[in-house]
């Protein structure tokens, strides 16, 4: 009997092509949804409860603690305390049978503090430094008072402390000349920094003495400087409305920020800072270079053994593992050239090395070194395009060559170079195992800018959101707040891929557009 219909094998392959793209696709949209889902899970607004833990040795401890799950459904049931003792948060797993819910009565108040600790307390009361023996109750009008105060009394210290650093940088200077002279200066300048240091006392014993008073769950009453809180609220009375305003706020904290607790808590500006600037100093470095390598092997460099070794080197430089580049940048770019330029140009601080050491500019060559072929060989391929007629035509026409290449062949081929430009920004943004050699750090106490000249400071160390990643991997998962924080920052990282990649998407379309030949 003869087959009505027999598959070719063009017919399996592109069935079998389909369903490899749709099960890739599946995966990277499941991907994308589980950091989304744990990421966006940092800004939810939990419950509170009062409950009554009977732990291993038969005790009952009263807890205010933050419900991470369905306490009707969940058998086992996700808590977050916090222990005044340790002042930290710690996470419970507790069984259905070692937990009583009991009614709340009072409202149970979260204490989000500076350093990204929870306090859950109640019966909160407000006490003022002017007033001592005036403690009242909270209430919004009260406790915006005594933030003003406090906002006061910080902005002073600022200033106090503004004032100190170069007085003690003078008194550190004095030398025992002898000299009545000198002695006097050094006398003034000991009673005016004395004098300083008392204003200072005086204030810090005001922000001190501006107290928030609570009671624990088992009735335990404590205290904390109100200049420790970042802000407070009332989990169980928000209303829809006012929990989006919450998840808001926490979102332009986490956005503003900086890490808190080992990189636990808090925010990610440092690190969002640091990213975005070494892929702009990365894509000013590469592109440039990558551009002009490509121009010259194929419009100038003739077709021999030499410009095909070359070709075949810089195809296979793009498969080497980045790891290989933060060694030979490490090894090129601080311990040689870096440790020359503080020999040249900064001896008078030596030993403590200027660019001798893993920074900024370092780890930016050192992207550009790594996300170089991607760019060479993408723009030579959108060079290759330009049609020969074009070319000969332009010179025929009385362009010279520099003309001809400006005029005509860079701007068909730009939306090659954009691609290029594309894939080296995407991987540079991603890239952790060379940065962590050559200048990316867990924790940098200053930002690579400032108001000082020459307000981008090349030599100094920087955050970066892959590494914070890296960084929470390993040491940030101990409470489900600082996982979904990892998750949040993940999620961050690739939202920033994404609109990076948009933006040069959308340039690549309108150049291909503007500049279609066919």
């Amino acid at each position: 009997m003869t087959k009505l219909y027999k598959p070719d094998n063009s017919f399996i392959t592109i069935n079998l092509a389909a369903s490899a793209a749709a099960m890739l696709s599946l995966a990277l949209i499941g991907l994308i949804m589980f950091v989304l889902i744990k990421g966006l899970s940092y800004f939810i607004v939990y419950p509170t409860v009062n409950v009554q833990i009977t732990d291993k040795h038969g005790n009952a401890l009263e807890y205010y603690a933050q419900l991470y799950d369905d306490k009707e459904v969940q058998e086992e049931h996700v808590l977050l305390v916090y222990h005044p003792n340790t002042q930290k948060n710690q996470q419970l797993f507790v069984h259905d049978d070692n937990i009583i819910y009991r009614p709340i009565i009072h409202p149970i108040w979260t204490l989000h503090l500076n350093d990204g600790s929870k306090i859950f307390a109640s019966h909160l009361t407000l006490q003022s430094s002017s007033e001592p023996n005036k403690i009242e109750r909270y209430s919004r009008a009260a406790y915006s008072d005594l933030r003003d105060e406090i906002y006061q009394l910080q902005t002073q210290l600022r200033t106090l402390t503004k004032t100190l650093i170069p007085l003690n940088i003078e008194l550190a200077t004095f030398t025992e000349s002898g000299s009545m002279k000198d002695k006097i200066r050094y006398e003034k300048t000991h009673m005016q920094i004395m004098s300083l240091m008392a204003q200072k006392q005086q204030l810090e014993t005001q922000l001190n003495g501006i107290q928030i008073h609570y009671q624990q769950a088992d009735g335990t009453p404590l205290s904390i400087p109100l200049y420790q809180v970042d802000y407070l609220i009332d989990s169980n009375g928000l209303s829809w409305l006012e929990r989006m305003s919450v998840s808001a706020l926490k979102i332009w904290n986490f956005m503003s920020d900086d890490p808190k607790q080992s990189n636990a808590s808090g925010g990610v500006f440092p690190a969002l800072f640091g990213t975005l600037l070494l892929v702009f100093l990365m894509t000013i470095l590469v592109m440039p270079f990558g551009v002009l390598t490509a121009l010259y092997l194929n419009e100038f460099a003739p077709y021999n053994y030499f410009t095909i070794i070359l070709r075949t080197i810089i195809t296979n430089l793009a498969g080497i593992p980045a790891i290989v580049y933060g060694v030979f940048g490490l090894g090129l770019f601080v311990f040689v050239i870096g440790t020359t330029l503080d020999q040249w140009l900064y001896s008078d601080t030596l030993p403590s090395p200027t660019f001798g050491a893993p920074g900024l500019l370092w780890a930016a060559l050192t992207m550009a070194l790594l996300t170089l072929p991607v760019v060479i060989v993408s723009t030579e391929e959108g060079l290759r395009q330009v049609p020969e007629g074009l070319k000969k035509g332009a010179m025929a026409l009385g362009a010279t060559k520099f003309e001809m290449i400006i005029k005509i062949v860079l701007p068909i081929a730009s939306p090659s170079i954009v691609t290029g430009g594309i894939l080296a920004i995407a991987r540079a943004a991603g890239e952790v195992t060379p940065l962590l050699l050559v200048g990316a750090v867990m924790s940098a106490p200053v930002l690579p800018v400032d108001n000082e000249f020459p307000f981008i400071h090349l030599e100094r160390q920087f955050m970066h959101l892959g590494v914070l990643v890296f960084d929470g991997v390993f040491h940030s998962q101990t409470t489900i707040d600082e996982s979904s924080m990892m998750f949040a920052t993940c999620l961050l990282l690739i939202l920033i891929v994404i609109v990076l990649n948009s933006m040069a998407s959308w340039l690549r379309y309108r150049l291909k557009k503007q500049y279609d030949w066919q």
